[in-house]
Formats: C-alpha cells, structure tokens, sequence
C-alpha cells in the first residue's frame, strides 16, 4: 500500500491523513453504475460472507499455500473453477490483491485488484466474480484497475498502462467451472467512463456528499 494511505477494514475506507479517498467501486456507485437497492439485505451479506472466503481460498491458492480441507463446502466449487481457470489458461499472477493508490487527471483513488499477472506475454488484470448474473459495469471496474495498478516491470502513464493491459473478469460458477471469454474487456471508451465516474465522485464529495456504504456481493 502506499505510504500513508491508510484503510479503514471496518467501513472499507481509504484515507490519506484524515481526508478520504474514494475507491474504484464507489466512484461506479456515486455516478449511478452499481446499484443493489433491490436485492435483499440478507442476500447481499450471504454473497459477501461467500466471496470473502473465495478471495481468501484463491489468494492461498495463488502462493500455493492452500489447505483444501480448510476450504468450506460453499466456496470449494469456485475454488476448483479459479483452479481450472489457472491451469487452462495458463494465467500467472504477480500480484495478489493488492491495495494502493492510483491518480487520474490529479484525482486520487484507491483500489483492491484481484489479480495483477501475466497471461501468455501479455501483463493482466483478472477479477473474480462469483455474481450468477454478468454485470455491464465490470468493463469499467477493471478500467479502473488497468488504469491504476502499479507496474509490474517499468514506470508509465495511466492511459499507457490501459492500452497495454487487458482485463478480463473470470466468472466463477458453483459447479466447479468457470466463463470468461465473454467478459474479456476491450473497448478503449471504457477508460473515458471511469474518468468520468472519477470526476463526478470527486466533484460530489468536493459539494459535501459523502461516500456511501456500498455491499458488492
């Protein structure tokens, strides 16, 4: 994480100093992108509880320190999807869920990436979806991501980082499998909507709206 950037587990807030810094996902939300107001509230926090233990099964998984017998019955299925997924394709991630801060057009945010790593020569972003149904504004999440994450090997520019990355959302499924080839992000225009995401949170929070909380399942 970068120095100084501090995240706040209980609310899943990032600060530098007392001044907070909106995330990826809600910068989606204030410019009206992500909405779960009509799922219900018991549905949200089971989604959530399962993807925690995935992302926490896969992360162990990635630096091949996982213990498949700690692995709940619930979250194993995806578990063997993200295994596949490794195998098949032959993804290898360099870095795992890795906080930081990223600046757009001198606009800070934070992030958490799933995934940071290599697919064949190319450098990648991968997230993890558990969700059963595909989410137009993943294109634009993982923008938000390519755009920001550090480099892996030599310094560039967001919009050089962007063009250079591909991004692709792997949808875990409860049978063991998994689907990505159609959530394989490759419109340039999806840059331009997470920068406009960016400048209508940052400009909401600068008119006093405050960052509200947002359950992603």
């Amino acid at each position: 994480m970068a120095e100084n950037l501090r995240f706040d587990e209980g609310s899943h807030r990032y600060y530098r100093g007392s001044i907070e810094i909106p995330s990826c996902t809600r910068c989606l939300d204030h410019a009206g992108l992500v909405s779960y107001d009509g799922v219900r509230q018991d549905i949200l926090e089971k989604k959530s509880r399962l993807g925690t233990a995935v992302h926490m099964a896969t992360h162990f998984y990635d630096e091949n320190n996982l213990d498949w017998e700690s692995v709940g019955d619930d979250a194993k299925p995806y578990v063997d999807g993200w295994a596949e997924f490794r195998e098949t394709t032959g993804f290898v991630p360099m870095r795992i869920e890795e906080r930081c801060e990223a600046n757009l057009n001198g606009m800070p945010y934070g992030m958490q990436f799933d995934c940071l790593g290599m697919l064949g020569k190319q450098e990648t972003i991968v997230e993890k979806k558990i969700s059963s149904q595909a989410l137009w504004w993943w294109a634009i999440q993982t923008a938000g991501y390519a755009l920001g994450a550090p480099d892996l090997s030599r310094e560039s520019s967001p919009m050089l980082r962007f063009s250079r990355r591909r991004r692709i959302a792997v949808q875990l499924l409860p049978v063991g499998k998994f689907k990505f080839k159609k959530y394989d992000f490759n419109d340039r225009q999806d840059a331009d909507v997470f920068a406009a995401t960016l400048l209508i949170t940052h400009r909401k929070m600068r008119e006093g709206a405050k960052i509200k909380d947002l359950d992603t399942p």
